[in-house]
């Protein structure tokens, strides 16, 4: 799979060839591109389905309330508040910073700089064991993070709420791992949301 950028001064262009309708990291990218560059409209490009695929993206920068939503008796069943409570401030830290409209590999760049100075233990290469139907497969590396040994985080970006598929993956890696808590932190185009997953 490739992708080809490349602007005028109109316009930005994202060229992609895959083989799916457009993603979040799609659409995060073209935005993270925006915005370092000033530009304020972008075309996002695919060539690789049975037709042509485009999708115009504006960059605006009008900004809306953060969001916090968190599962019924996440907090109650957490006996590490203090944890969560710093963890989020840490994650408001580097919105304050950066804001919206980035890829989520800045964010966690960002995020990795700050946990590295506040002292919170936190596994940035999780990796996970499957058994399925009795066989067990090769561990994987998963793109969430161990924080201390009780909480999962998953920093996502995209356009505007995360996926179903990420508060799905979120549950079953929480299984996988016998843990019952973890936090999303996603910044859409507009804003930050966080999501506390309690995963009985």
């Amino acid at each position: 799979r490739r992708h080809y950028l490349f602007s005028t001064t109109k316009i930005l262009v994202e060229l992609k060839c895959i083989r799916k309708d457009f993603i979040p990291d799609n659409y995060a990218q073209i935005l993270t591109y925006l915005k370092v560059t000033g530009m304020t409209l972008g075309l996002l490009v695919n060539s690789g389905l049975h037709k042509v695929a485009t999708k115009r993206v504006l960059y605006q920068p009008a900004f809306i309330k953060n969001q916090k939503q968190w599962d019924d008796d996440f907090y109650e069943t957490f006996s590490e508040k203090p944890l969560v409570d710093k963890l989020v401030e840490l994650i408001y830290k580097v919105d304050k910073a950066l804001g919206p409209s980035y890829l989520s590999k800045i964010y966690k760049t960002a995020l990795i700089i700050e946990l590295n100075q506040s002292g919170i233990e936190f596994n940035p290469k999780t990796t996970l064991t499957i058994l399925a139907s009795g066989q067990e497969f090769p561990d994987f590396e998963i793109d969430f993070w161990l924080i201390e040994p009780s909480l999962l985080l998953g920093i996502l970006a995209g356009n505007e709420r995360p996926r179903t598929y990420d508060f799905l993956r979120m549950r079953s890696y929480l299984k996988n791992l016998n843990l019952h808590h973890g936090i999303i932190a996603f910044w859409s185009r507009k804003n930050l949301q966080l999501y506390g997953i309690y995963e009985s």
